[in-house]
C-alpha cells in the first residue's frame, strides 16, 4: 500500500487549534485534580505496639498481644508513640487526635495522654495539649491540637497506670 501525502493547504487550519486548546485544557485539569489531591488532608491509623517505654522504668512497657501495649509494672510508667508527619509547613495544629486506651486509672493516678510538636533543633517540647481520664475501662481519648511549629517533629506520650494500656492512636493532619 502506497501512503497518500496531502498538500498542508488541505487540512483545515483551525482543528490543529481546537486540538491543541483541548489537549492543554484537558492536561491542567488533570494537573488540577492531581495537586488537589496531594494537598488533601492526610489521617493515619497506628497501631499501640509502636509506643514505647521511656524513663527508668521504661522496660514495664511491653508489647501485649498484636497490636497494644501495656503498662506491666506496679507504678505509672509513660509510653512515646511516634507520629509520621507530612505537612511540615503547617502551623495550625493538627485536625485531630484520637488514642484507644484500657485505663485503670483512678482520680489520683489517671491516665493522661499529651500531644506534643519537638523542635528540631533543641528537641523540647513547644506545646503540648493533653486529655485524662480518671475512668476505669475501655476509652477513646481526644486530644484538641489548634497550634503547630513547622519542622517540629509530632509525639504523643501517655502517662499510663499499672496494667493499662494503649491500643491505637490516630493523626489526621490539615
Amino acid at each position: 500500500m502506497r501512503p497518500v501525502t496531502l498538500p498542508l493547504a488541505q487540512f483545515p487550519r483551525h482543528f490543529s487549534v481546537r486540538l491543541s486548546i483541548a489537549s492543554l485544557f484537558t492536561v491542567l485539569c488533570f494537573t488540577a485534580e492531581i495537586r488537589q489531591a496531594a494537598l488533601a488532608g492526610d489521617n493515619k491509623v497506628y497501631p499501640g505496639s509502636l509506643c514505647r517505654g521511656a524513663g527508668t522504668n521504661g522496660k514495664d512497657i511491653i508489647t501485649d498481644g498484636f497490636a497494644a501495649v501495656v503498662n506491666n509494672g506496679f507504678g505509672m510508667e509513660t509510653a512515646n508513640c511516634p507520629v509520621v508527619r507530612d505537612n511540615t509547613t503547617n502551623t495550625d495544629g493538627v485536625a485531630g487526635v484520637w488514642i484507644w486506651v484500657y485505663s485503670t486509672g483512678t482520680s489520683l493516678l489517671p491516665l493522661k495522654c499529651s500531644f506534643h510538636g519537638v523542635g528540631e533543633t533543641d528537641g523540647t517540647s513547644h506545646y503540648g495539649p493533653s486529655m485524662q481520664s480518671p475512668n476505669t475501662g475501655f476509652q477513646k481519648m481526644i486530644v484538641s491540637v489548634p497550634q503547630s511549629d513547622p519542622l517540629d517533629s509530632y509525639v504523643i506520650s501517655c502517662d499510663l497506670p499499672s496494667k493499662s494500656k494503649i491500643f491505637a492512636y490516630q493523626v489526621s493532619e490539615h
